[in-house]
């Protein structure tokens, strides 16, 4: 069967057929299948305390003479089995999937439990693992290969010796904190404020929302306190020149079990902010209007002032150098002027802007404050992102590459996720998008390759997303 043919016609089948249930025996045996092969098995984070959820993680090499099959996004092809120290839990799954293809001499990373399962480090000692890997031949044929690993799992450790890295998940427990060593960055997780998530074994006519209180010191004086927010798209916050994003809360809520403000989990990423752009427009009494700008990627910007302070009233065009600004709930820049339209203001005079609900504008030692009119702004992480045919990365899934463009299925997530992908030509340029947050736009076509330019907007959160 064709693998465009298994994407769009037999889903519901490959699940089953791909993912049925697997007979464990007692025996932790190792085994390779006709080049099918497990390498490079590990947990994430690699060292697991008591108390904390974990992953597993193994790269998935393909030394057979055809493509196999097995399930992605919610699904996983990795079933474990712990002989002591671990428990499983269930709780709500969200139900995209898709059906990946690895070619021959090709490698995939592939981490598991599936969505809806939690691996919790329950006590501490020594722990095997049995790790199933499930995948399908282009037949049909289900096969399965298993390996196991051991791991040791160790009493909590609350101190904050332990450095995180940017860009990696990593969990807090309420009191405890961690420390980004690279930045100086540190990130303590103080309250949950709300848990209104509709239990996992009840049905609501709204999902909920989870709030939790974090605050977060950069360097030696500045504290910044914020809150984010699980299920209303609000679980992003800047801080000067960083991304902080609470990817879950654990426990999910049972309408049956209290959870205590210890048994709380949140699993948080930060991020550098690669770029900014920023647009905004105010007015006020003194200032009739201004259209301000700037971007901090490129280090410029410019604004146009209507001010009626100076005699006579005038337009005055500023432009600036842009530096990232140190503030929270609000976009803001530091700068310095470069060149001015008149003498109302000088070269090399400072400017801070800061904008939210109103605006201040600081140049020199004059100060307004407008009510902001407008405001557009750019957050984003970038990356590239190279598919082979069969492959997807976010909205996209590439089913057929030509020496001038690519075909493919585009999944969008908005207004709501649909699970069924729509066909997309795109040219070098052109863009696929799931509505919200997450872009793809070709760049160049390399061979067998497409290379494409992934632009991940917080500011455009999905409302309801079944894809991670």
């Amino acid at each position: 069967m064709k693998p465009k043919a298994l994407l769009l016609a037999g889903l519901l089948t490959l699940q089953f057929s791909l993912l049925g249930i697997i007979d464990y025996s007692p025996a932790f045996a190792q085994t390779v299948d006709n080049g099918i092969d497990l390498v490079d098995m590990h947990t994430h984070p690699l060292r697991v305390n008591v108390g904390e959820t974990f992953i597993v993680g193994a790269t998935a090499v393909n030394n057979s003479p055809t493509s196999i099959f097995f399930h992605g996004l919610c699904e996983s092809p990795l079933s474990v089995q712990f002989d002591a120290n671990v428990k499983i839990q269930s709780g709500v799954a969200c139900q995209g999937f898709s059906i990946v293809e690895l070619k021959s001499g090709e490698s995939a990373v592939i981490t598991g439990p599936a969505s809806g399962t939690t691996y919790l480090a329950s006590s501490a000692g020594s722990t095997n693992a049995k790790v199933v890997f499930s995948y399908s031949l282009p037949d049909e044929e289900k096969k399965a290969i298993t390996k196991s690993i051991e791991f040791s799992i160790f009493e909590q450790d609350n101190s904050e010796t332990r450095p995180v890295e940017l860009g990696l998940p990593f969990e807090l427990k309420i009191n405890q904190a961690r420390l980004v060593e690279s930045e100086n960055l540190r990130i303590e997780f103080v309250d949950v404020t709300e848990d209104s998530r509709c239990p996992s074994d009840v049905v609501c006519v709204w999902q909920g929302q989870a709030t939790a209180l974090f605050e977060a010191t950069l360097g030696n004086d500045d504290v910044y306190t914020f809150e984010l927010t699980i299920g209303s798209g609000d679980n992003t916050k800047s801080i000067g020149q960083y991304s902080v994003a609470l990817d879950s809360l654990q426990p999910y809520p049972k309408s049956t079990e209290k959870i205590e403000p210890s048994d709380y989990v949140a699993e948080i990423t930060v991020k550098k902010i690669s770029s900014k752009a920023v647009l905004v427009k105010a007015a006020s009494e003194d200032l009739r209007g201004l259209v301000a700008g700037w971007n901090l990627e490129k280090g410029k910007g410019g604004a146009v002032l209507y001010v009626q302070d100076f005699k006579p009233p005038g337009q005055i065009f500023l432009q600036f150098d842009a530096a990232q600004a140190k503030c929270i709930e609000f976009e803001c820049m530091d700068g310095a002027i470069t060149r001015v339209s008149d003498d109302s203001f000088k070269t090399g005079e400072q400017v801070h802007i800061e904008a939210g609900d109103t605006l201040s504008l600081t140049i020199g030692d004059r100060k307004y404050v407008m009510d902001v009119v407008g405001i557009k702004t750019k957050p984003w992480d970038t990356n590239t992102v190279s598919l082979k045919e069969g492959e997807r990365s976010g909205p996209l899934l590439v089913t057929k590459i030509y020496p001038d463009h690519v075909e493919g299925l585009n999944f969008l997530d908005y207004p709501v996720a649909r699970e069924e992908g729509f066909p997309i030509t795109l040219n070098v340029g052109d863009k696929a998008s799931n509505g919200c947050t997450i872009s793809l736009t070709l760049v160049r076509i390399d061979g067998d390759k497409a290379i494409f330019t992934q632009w991940i907007d917080y500011n455009r959160p999905c409302p309801i997303c079944h894809h991670n």
